[in-house]
């Protein structure tokens, strides 16, 4: 028998099932009635429904998969009332990646579908079918065919539905903690799309760039640090692959990154020359120079550097203390993110450990343990603070030559309810 035929006569057995399965609701909707009945509870499940196809495992998945899509399409953003009625497309994306594991598509899918539910428990039952493809992939049995291996692609979009879906679902009740571990949860889903077999550069660099966001201190050291561990992953897996291609294009990634932090470690070094010329000119005159360019007057320093964190769109600017120290105003903007974000950590600590307290400012986290004293900002000489936003409910950075508004946090965004 051809491998066709044998496929069209399982589509017949399962059309056949399907219809004395309609034969029976037509019976059961005269007996109780149409509200109440579910059309697809009918359908066997795990080994009843394997026995039932008559071994005809793909032809059933494939034609429970198009019924699946139509069962779902009545539900599709009508809201929660609506979506209850497709409440068993968990149980039938379950049953297709049970008849056909290596069915791809189900999972991809299938997670989207559960995904956009107002309904929780559905977003994580998107998660915990694709972690059943990645478990499968990752067996003996999944692993016998190395040009199929979607194990990147399901824990991308594992971190999807935990960044998007399930943190949103946690802010908008107030549930900042479990709003934060929903991140967390979608950083180590990155991470492992990147360290997986085959995965694309294009998802490595959006791993590394939601890494680099999570961390905040964007194009600081530690984010820097954390994009280049990364990459570094990836080098690797291509290396095990003996894929030079991807190890040329990963390597000039690893260099920028590497030039970016170099940068940095460039841009302290002159800092520390010119604050130490700084000083000197003090004890020489009394008083802090106006500028670099009073050090280049006084000979104490042979030109004013530029610093390598300068770009075309933003030139870094020296910015001298009354204490005669000197301050990149590039390095100063990545130490004020830092501790901003610092800030956010304790935030989310404080609403986890007191639901039921409103947070007012650094006294309530001095007040609890979870901060010693606040943080001095980078540029506290020139003005600068840290003030409590009440209103967006975080801490922001505040010149008095104007309100400068801060960036939104990067840690954890939500506001205090």
């Amino acid at each position: 028998m051809s491998r066709a035929c044998g496929y069209l006569i399982g589509v017949a057995i399962f059309a056949f099932m399907t219809y004395l399965v309609g034969v029976a609701r037509v019976r059961l909707d005269e007996i109780v009635g149409e509200d109440v009945f579910h059309e697809m509870v009918y359908l066997p499940s795990g080994d009843t429904l394997k026995v039932a196809v008559l071994g005809f495992d793909q032809p059933a998945a494939d034609a429970l998969f198009i019924k699946t899509l139509i069962y779902f399409s009545g539900g599709w953003s009508l809201g929660e009332e609506r979506w209850a009625k497709r409440g068993m497309t968990h149980e039938l994306l379950e049953s297709i990646t049970y008849l056909s594991p290596r069915f791809i598509q189900a999972y991809q899918m299938g997670s989207m579908f559960l995904a956009s539910s107002p309904d929780l428990d559905a977003a994580v039952n998107g998660t915990r079918l694709l972690q059943k493809g990645i478990d499968y992939y990752s067996s003996p049995e999944g692993a016998a065919d190395p040009t199929q291996d979607p194990r990147w692609l399901f824990h991308s979009l594992r971190a999807n539905i935990f960044d998007v879906n399930i943190q949103i679902y946690h802010r908008a009740r107030g549930d900042l903690a479990a709003a934060s571990g929903a991140r967390l949860k979608a950083l180590e889903e990155y991470r492992l799309a990147a360290a997986s077999p085959g995965v694309p550069l294009a998802m490595v660099q959006v791993a590394a760039g939601y890494e680099q966001m999570m961390l905040g201190n964007a194009g600081g050291e530690k984010s820097l640090e954390a994009a280049i561990a990364v990459w570094e992953d990836a080098y690797k897996n291509a290396l095990s692959r003996q894929d030079a291609e991807t190890m040329e294009r990963v390597g000039e990634k690893l260099k920028e990154l590497t030039g970016q932090l170099e940068a940095i470690d460039v841009t302290k070094y002159l800092q520390e020359e010119l604050t130490a010329a700084g000083r000197r000119y003090m004890e020489q005159t009394g008083h802090p120079p106006e500028s670099p360019a009073d050090l280049l007057e006084a000979r104490l320093i042979p030109g004013i550097p530029i610093t390598p964190l300068s770009t075309e769109e933003a030139q870094d600017k020296w910015l001298v203390l009354p204490d005669g120290s000197i301050k990149s105003q590039a390095l100063a903007d990545l130490d004020t993110k830092a501790h901003l974000d610092f800030l956010i950590d304790k935030i989310v600590e404080f609403v986890k450990a007191y639901p039921d307290r409103k947070l007012r400012g650094f006294d309530d986290l001095i007040a609890v343990d979870l901060l010693d004293a606040p943080p001095i900002p980078p540029l506290a000489m020139l003005g600068q603070t840290y003030d409590f936003d009440s209103r967006m409910g975080w801490f922001v950075s505040r010149m008095p030559f104007g309100p400068e508004p801060s960036p939104p946090p990067t840690t954890e965004e939500a506001p205090q309810s």
